[in-house]
């Protein structure tokens, strides 16, 4: 151990990425949560949440029952210090809750970059992410990467299950996204309940096709493609029954120079994409009038894919 206070930051995610479901995501700037890691040698062993802030009061402190909290849990228990460790942790939340901008996964990730801060040795990457996925099945009941694997590393994520491994992909330098949070909420487990427990063979080849021509595309800077393989057959179908407006949201954003859009994670976010500032900011603001026309007011973020992932920062 280097040190007894350590913070990190942990950004905002775009996951289920088009027809990347379960296993592409994309790092935002500037926007996340932040968790504190304090360690006293002399303390009583265990994990306290002793403050959370941004949620209006409703994430539980028991660290069983929360991301960020559960994840020193696992830390201690992978490093061996399951007993011998007081750690006191303090998390500040930048993301509301059910968002679809992985909330759940930035304060996993946020504790676990804390926490490996505080030593001088660096877990491997491989077993951060193990957990961090760990904490993602406690959450929602899946362990899926989509949202901790670009949150811990950035950029454009690629998981593959079967290699058990993210892969990196290159996106275009002038890369847009816009982020419109309506004022509702959608759990995942609540989204995940309304797809279908069977798909036939035609979607699941419609969809693979689509995420290889979507990576293509992003290899190659081809808008052009990336516009069409955004196109998601297989989930985003029946999720868009969730989200007021969302099929009129989709029409009117390429009329405004976004190249494509889709739900940010499990909803009810809703995301654009373009080859500029300009036409992200156009199409953010034509989400917003298609949610205000059901009476759903919103907020947005705009952004350039980050290449930075979560970071140790100043204490706070």
């Amino acid at each position: 151990m280097i040190a007894r206070q350590s913070t990190a930051f942990a950004p905002a995610t775009v996951a289920n990425l088009g027809p990347g479901f379960d296993v592409l995501g994309l790092a935002l700037e500037d926007v996340g949560d932040v968790v504190r890691i304090d360690v006293d040698p002399g303390g009583k062993p265990g994990v306290i949440i002793a403050s959370i802030t941004g949620d209006g009061g409703r994430l539980p402190k028991d660290p069983y029952l929360n991301t960020a909290g559960y994840a020193v849990v696992q830390l201690l228990q992978e490093r061996g210090l399951e007993g011998l460790l007081s750690v006191k942790l303090d998390l500040r939340k930048g993301l509301p809750l059910g968002s679809g901008m992985g909330s759940s996964a930035a304060s996993a990730v946020a504790a676990i970059v804390a926490f490996e801060g505080i030593f001088e040795e660096q877990l491997p990457q491989e077993v951060l992410l193990r957990i961090a996925c760990e904490c993602e099945r406690a959450a929602c009941g899946t362990p899926h990467a989509d949202n901790v694997a670009p949150s811990l590393l950035g950029g454009l994520v690629l998981w593959s299950p079967l290699m058990n491994k993210p892969v990196s992909i290159p996106v275009p330098e002038d890369l847009w996204c816009a982020v419109v949070h309506p004022e509702m909420e959608i759990r995942t487990e609540d989204a995940r309940r309304v797809l279908p427990e069977h798909i036939s063979m035609t979607s699941a080849i419609e969809t693979a096709g689509q995420l290889g021509s979507l990576i293509s595309g992003m290899y190659e800077s081809d808008y052009e493609r990336i516009s069409a393989a955004l196109v998601d057959p297989l989930v985003t179908p029946f999720r868009a029954k969730l989200i007021p407006g969302f099929e009129k949201m989709m029409q009117s954003i390429s009329k405004v120079g976004a190249i494509g859009g889709g739900i940010s994670g499990s909803g009810p976010s809703v995301f654009a994409l373009g080859s500029y500032e300009e036409s992200v900011r156009k199409a953010a603001l034509t989400i917003q009038r298609c949610f205000l026309e059901e009476n759903v007011q919103s907020d947005q973020l705009i952004s350039k894919v980050s290449a930075k992932g979560a970071r140790l920062i100043e204490n706070i």
